[in-house]
C-alpha cells in the first residue's frame, strides 16, 4: 500500500488551479470531513468557481480512492447545522480537523504525510504526533518532478500563482 497522505484545503485548491489533483492518487489519499466540507460541499451552494468545480469533479470521479475521515470538529459542525444554527466560524477549522484526526484517530505509528500551505502546521508541529511528516506544497511538487510525475515543479508553481498570486506554498 502507498503512504498515507492527508491534505488541508489550501493544497487542494492550489493543485486544482494547476490541474494537478491527480498527484494525490499516488498516495492513500485522505481528507477530513471538515476539509471536504470546505472544498467540496460548501462551495457548491452558490456560484462555484472553476477551481471549486475541478475539486468536486475530481472527488466524484475518484470517490472510491479518497477516504473522508470523520472528526469531532466535523461532528460539531454537522450538529449545529442540523439544529439550524450557524456552524463554527474559524479560519483554522480544516487544520484543526487534520490535527484532531492525527492525534485521535490515526490507527498506527506508520508515518503519515500532511500536505499543507500555510504556516499553521509549521507553527503547531509540536502538537502533532511523532509519526506525522509535514510536506509543504512546493516540496511536494519538487518530489513529484523528481519522480517523473510532473515535468516541471516551477511551472506548476507558476500555474498556481496565476490563480492564487499570494498563496504561501509551505516549506
Amino acid at each position: 500500500m502507498s503512504a498515507i497522505l492527508i491534505a488541508d484545503s489550501g493544497p487542494l485548491i492550489s493543485l486544482a488551479a494547476a490541474n494537478l489533483l491527480h498527484l494525490l492518487l499516488e498516495f492513500d489519499f485522505r481528507i477530513t470531513d471538515v476539509v471536504k466540507n470546505e472544498t467540496i460541499d460548501l462551495p457548491m451552494v452558490s456560484n462555484p468557481t472553476q477551481i471549486q468545480l475541478r475539486i468536486r469533479d475530481f472527488y466524484l470521479r475518484n470517490i472510491d480512492s479518497i477516504t473522508v475521515e470523520p472528526t469531532t470538529i466535523g461532528a460539531q459542525i454537522a450538529e449545529k447545522i442540523s439544529r439550524g444554527e450557524h456552524p463554527l466560524n474559524s479560519r483554522n477549522l480544516g487544520e484543526l480537523s487534520v490535527q484532531s484526526w492525527l492525534i485521535h484517530h490515526h490507527p498506527s505509528e506508520d508515518p503519515i504525510l500532511v500536505l499543507y500551505e500555510d504556516a499553521w502546521f509549521e507553527n503547531n508541529q509540536n502538537s502533532l504526533p511523532a509519526s506525522c511528516r509535514l510536506a509543504g506544497l512546493y516540496a511536494f511538487l519538487l518530489a513529484a518532478e523528481r519522480n517523473g510525475l510532473i515535468p516541471d515543479a516551477d511551472a506548476a508553481v507558476g500555474a498556481i500563482r496565476k490563480e492564487r498570486p499570494h498563496v504561501r506554498l509551505g516549506l
